[in-house]
């Protein structure tokens, strides 16, 4: 028998198991079926049964539905794969539920259905999340569980769950906020991390002041978020702070927000330019274009709330999925860079960071997407707007959602501020012609939609045939029946008259002939 090593955990039992924990393990058990058993021997269990009835996928489901919805799609394609992340996600009951959010801390509860695509492909992320969350609280509880409404509908019609994937999040046993943002671990553990902090969070200190503008208090700080806005309130600046604290109230578990008071104000105020005011800003240690961003508008919730969130974007961001529908809400255009990252890119991009830092074009969001290869979504819209994509020659395109316009910045490589603004002035007034226009696209189903009304019709006809066809059939049997009944009664009488003759007939014949007669 070899030596005995440690080996990492494999599944765990999540009631008395923590990532980091490690299982004995004889380095002869190589063997899957051994493993197999060892998994068994150790935790008395294989994956819970809630699970492996989860990943139950009828293979025989048309691919075409499937592929119509890229969401549900994606978890086919990845249906064979197991997601034991489950194990730190309690599966609830209806006697479970109400113990579990009254825990201590910051409690929530996956609300979901085990055919629903989206409950399928959020399991794994919040799975990845509840390890999260442990480790940064640094204990063996997880503060994640999950309901199956298809097996508990009391308790998801108790919780006012009408719709599937809903994400409730729960403090002494009451609901505190509902996660409506991005099914992804990294956006649902800034909302649930921001959640567990004050908002605003208030520095009496010099030193916690300077803790949380070093992105080191919280701790997750400089992880999960990339901005924040403090406000420095000296003494006799409580109208100020009370509207900050208000603001910061509303937009808890979106914006991280603090307040610093006493001596942090005294000792940190300077630094950003304020003394005896109140001082707000927001810092963003990822922005190299903006890292900072002084709120100079009165001291009103409404511009209070505007501010925090205009500034904590970046001043020339990424267009990504993410950020691409609040950015159509307030802006009528975008002044798009495609980007190389190459020194020509570089240079470009400064010239329109610069252009945003002024606000020439309220109007006008002002981003990039990467074209660095094959790939890249900035690729993709370049085929799409039937522009060629020169390397070392930046591409930049200004799309007019109200007139549908595209213009092409592509008569010129000075890409200089100077040079681009009167460009960009031009094509608002529609003063240059256009390069193309948004192509007109329907957005079909790859499947005809079901009528579900023809449908029922029609399966009632077919009943109704059915029905018909069981009582011809019926009466066909019957029939036939009275046939042989009345043939039957027929016979008897000619039998009993026939039988008579033959009795006589046989008493007139000899013996042998009388055999013969009833032999034939």
């Amino acid at each position: 028998m070899g030596q005995q090593r440690k080996l990492p955990y494999l599944i765990m039992d999540p009631g008395h198991s923590y990532n980091g924990e490690f299982f004995e393990m004889h380095e002869g058990v190589t063997e899957v079926g051994k493993v197999i058993d060892f998994i068994e021997n150790v935790l008395g269990e294989t994956v819970p049964d809630d699970q492996l009835d989860d990943e139950e996928i009828n293979d025989d489901e048309n691919i075409e539905e499937l592929q119509d919805d890229p969401v549900q799609d994606a978890t086919y394609q990845e249906r064979s794969i197991q997601h034991l992340d489950t194990i730190h996600t309690e599966a609830l009951t209806d006697k479970t539920y109400p113990e579990f959010i009254v825990k201590k801390g910051l409690t929530t509860i996956f609300f979901h259905v085990k055919w629903d695509p989206r409950c399928l492909a959020f399991r794994e992320p919040y799975g990845l999340a509840a390890v999260e969350i442990m480790e940064i609280k640094r204990t063996n509880e997880s503060a994640l569980a999950r309901v199956n409404c298809f097996d508990w509908p009391d308790v998801c019609t108790k919780a006012n769950v009408t719709r599937y994937p809903t994400i409730k999040m729960y403090k002494k046993g009451k609901e505190v906020a509902e996660y409506k943002g991005v099914l992804d671990e990294f956006y649902f553990l800034k909302y649930y991390l921001l959640l567990t902090v004050n908002s605003p969070i208030v520095l009496m200190t010099e030193k916690e002041g300077r803790e949380f503008m070093d992105a080191k208090n919280p701790s997750w700080n400089s992880k999960y978020l990339d901005a924040f806005t403090i406000g420095f309130f000296p003494e006799g600046t409580t109208k100020e702070r009370l509207v900050f604290s208000e603001v910061a109230e509303e937009l808890r578990g979106q914006y991280l927000m603090a307040s610093c008071v006493k001596d942090c104000a005294k000792s940190l105020a300077g630094q950003i330019g304020g003394s005896v005011e109140a001082t707000v800003v927001t810092i963003k240690w990822e922005d190299v274009n903006q890292p900072e961003v002084l709120y100079t508008e009165p001291y009103t919730e409404e511009d209070l709330k505007k501010f925090v969130l205009e500034s904590s974007e970046k001043i020339m961001p990424e267009l990504n999925e993410v950020n691409f529908p609040f950015f159509m809400k307030k802006k009528s255009a975008f002044l798009m860079l495609f980007h190389g990252f190459d020194h020509y890119s570089e240079s470009a991009e400064e010239s329109l960071a610069e252009i945003a830092r002024e606000k020439t074009f309220p109007t006008v969001q002002i981003c990039w997407l990467d074209s660095s290869s094959s790939d890249t979504i900035g690729l993709h819209l370049l085929k799409q707007y039937d522009i060629e994509f020169v390397k070392f020659r930046p591409t930049i395109v200004l799309l007019d959602f109200k007139s549908q316009n595209l213009y092409h910045y592509g008569t010129s490589v000075d890409y200089r501020k100077k040079v681009l603004v009167p460009w960009i002035k031009k094509t608002l007034n529609g003063e240059i012609d256009r390069t193309g226009m948004l192509k007109e696209k329907k957005w079909t189903p790859l499947t005809t939609g079901y009528d579900f009304l023809s449908m029922i019709k029609a399966e009632e006809l077919t009943e109704m045939a059915q029905m018909e066809n069981r009582r011809f059939s019926r009466s066909a049997e019957r029939m036939p029946e009275k046939d042989d009944k009345i043939r039957e009664e027929s016979s008897e009488e000619e039998g009993l008259s026939t039988g008579e003759d033959n009795d006589n007939l046989l008493e007139d014949l000899p013996l042998n002939e009388a055999k013969r007669h009833i032999e034939l």
